[in-house]
């Protein structure tokens, strides 16, 4: 599909922009989660997950991208967009839960 519209010249770069887009899809669902963080008052634990997800962001990306090139940068982008995603969801999960008694 990406041939038919950008041309056969791009090809090359469906691996990456599949990788990209999935990335953004984790950014989008991970939006209302931020939202809801926020709001219950927990705004320091989505600091500190991404905080946590650029490092690790980065840590990948300079492992991955001289041993994968650009799928490296892809692979990182993915991972460091789906960390927060996860522990929003974990935090909301937990403190959702009543307490155990």
């Amino acid at each position: 599909m990406l041939t038919r519209i950008v041309g056969p010249a791009f090809a090359a770069a469906a691996p990456v922009l599949t990788l990209l887009l999935l990335a953004a899809a984790f950014n989008l669902a991970a939006a209302p989660l931020r939202a809801a963080t926020y709001a219950i008052g927990h705004a320091g634990a989505v600091l500190r997950l991404h905080g946590f997800a650029s490092v690790v962001f980065l840590l990948l990306f300079i492992g991955l991208v001289p041993w994968l090139g650009l799928i490296g940068a892809g692979i990182s982008t993915v991972l460091g967009a789906l960390i927060p995603l996860v522990g929003m969801g974990m935090l909301i999960r937990q403190l959702r839960q009543p307490p155990k008694s």
